[in-house]
């Protein structure tokens, strides 16, 4: 039985081939957890017979061959990236055990030599987040309600399932898509029968020639990582499939029916499998969905993103962490702002009232940004070069040993809610669509929760970034 899809705690046994003619197979389990995919391999480290000769070079070298073959009773898995993981010989007639770690592994057999790298024309991903930001589907709904005495009862609803087109954008050599799609089936017991109806979008890249799955991953993560500042929380990778001319569909008879997706899991992605999924309850809004970005703005978004990524990583791994402290999140998020302060460049006033310096202080670097983002601060904050320099008093104390204690616990919560705002909101900016996506937030209604975190503590910020108390 072919195995459908990887999850993580499989454990498979099977039998190894290296592609080579005159070495036997050799006996191996190969097991999938949070770390990763790793291969157990027994062997004889002094046999006369020869058998596992090729095993003990593959360990006493501590170099394996970078691709094998694993053939288990579910399927043929082929396996790429392989390296070393350790090896014990024990003395005596006892079974040496060593340990490969796996690159990645695909789920499906490829044609032509083993020892080639794995590449693929194009990978395709389930991403959180994607169906509720994309508002793609396959599916129309009509309900047909009564007439007179029965208006109002529905009569009966009709579900239109049919495949759309796919959405999609140039991100350098890569095309980037959001594909929907949909499968159907039916289950049912003694009781009950259950239509089944499923409505997806996948994430989808391709390249001219087969490359790398990293390059396709790295094309697709910046997708990911502009819904992770959106949503401002996580959006885990949990499956991935790739399309290419080497992994052929044949039917019994060996003849040839087209490519085929199969499954792909890397190391680069299988902890995200066994991440909590989001809440699906719909309480979290993005700061914009996709209608309001569109591929122009994803456009934008990618040009943007190697040049700002010293931006972009520090923010989005506040985002994906689940116990970070509140003083890591003010260093990371003002690690961003400090970046996107660089890029933004020189802005009106941004020194004042001191005198111009030759190298921007930190200060300045946050005014940048918060002069960029426009946003109408309430009585709370004082002015944008007040804030500006209490973020930056705040990192900075935190950051250096000589400015004596922490700050005080009440200032960094503040801080570092007002910068969780700050680097999500400069997303929107580098979609080429700011203007019109912080509009709203210019508004002071639209930072009430921030307002409200001010309120709680009854501190405000001063125009000379101090903190003061203040009753409201």
């Amino acid at each position: 039985m072919a195995i459908e899809q990887f999850s993580v705690g499989m454990t498979l046994s099977g039998l190894l081939v290296d592609g080579i003619k005159e070495t036997p197979y050799v006996g191996a389990t190969l097991t999938i957890n949070e770390a990763g995919v790793s291969i157990e391999i027994p062997y004889m480290s002094h046999d006369a017979t020869g058998q596992f000769d090729h095993v003990t070079k593959w360990f006493d070298s501590q170099e394996p061959p970078s691709n094998l073959l694993f053939v288990s009773t579910e399927g043929p898995i082929s396996l790429y990236g392989l390296r070393w993981n350790g090896h014990t010989i024990p003395s005596g007639f006892i079974a040496s055990r060593g340990t490969i770690r796996v690159g990645q592994m695909v789920n499906s057999h490829r044609e032509g030599q083993l020892t080639d790298p794995l590449t693929m024309t194009e990978a395709r991903s389930w991403l959180d987040r994607l169906n509720d930001w994309s508002r793609l589907t396959s599916v129309r709904t009509e309900i047909a309600h009564g007439a007179g005495s029965s208006a109002g009862v529905t009569h009966g609803v009709t579900l239109t399932v049919e495949s759309t087109e796919a959405v999609s954008w140039k991100q350098g050599e890569a095309t980037v898509s959001l594909v929907p799609i949909w499968r159907s089936g039916q289950t049912q017991d003694g009781h009950s029968r259950v239509h089944k109806v499923t409505d997806d979008v996948l994430l989808a890249s391709a390249f001219p020639e087969p490359r790398a799955f990293s390059d396709h991953l790295a094309e697709q993560r910046k997708v990911a990582n502009l819904l992770v500042l959106l949503y401002g929380s996580d959006a885990s990778f949990r499956r991935h499939q790739l399309v290419d001319e080497r992994f052929v569909l044949r039917t019994l008879d060996r003849q040839t029916h087209g490519k085929q997706l199969v499954d792909v899991l890397s190391d680069q992605t299988v902890r995200d499998f066994t991440l909590p999924l989001p809440d699906g309850n719909g309480f979290q809004l993005p700061l914009a969905k996709f209608t309001h970005i569109g591929a122009e703005g994803m456009e934008s978004w990618a040009s943007n993103y190697d040049t700002w990524k010293r931006y972009v990583l520090p923010a989005v791994n506040v985002f994906r962490s689940k116990n970070a402290i509140i003083e890591d999140v003010v260093v990371s998020t003002s690690m961003s702002l400090e970046a996107a302060g660089h890029r933004i460049g020189p802005r009106p006033d941004e020194n004042s009232p001191a005198a111009p310096r030759p190298k921007p202080s930190m200060a300045a670097l946050v005014y940048r940004c918060l002069d960029l983002l426009g946003l109408a601060w309430g009585d709370h904050i004082a002015s944008p070069l007040g804030l500006a320099k209490a973020i930056a008093s705040n990192y900075n104390s935190i950051k250096h040993a000589d400015r004596g204690d922490f700050p005080d616990a009440h200032e960094s919560i503040l801080v570092c809610e007002t910068n969780k705002w700050l680097v999500r909101l400069l997303a929107l900016h580098l979609t080429g669509k700011g203007d019109g996506l912080l509009a709203d937030y210019r508004k002071s209604d639209q930072l009430s929760d921030l307002r409200h975190h001010f309120e709680s503590f009854g501190l405000m910020v001063a125009a000379d970034g101090t903190w003061q108390k203040r009753t409201y």
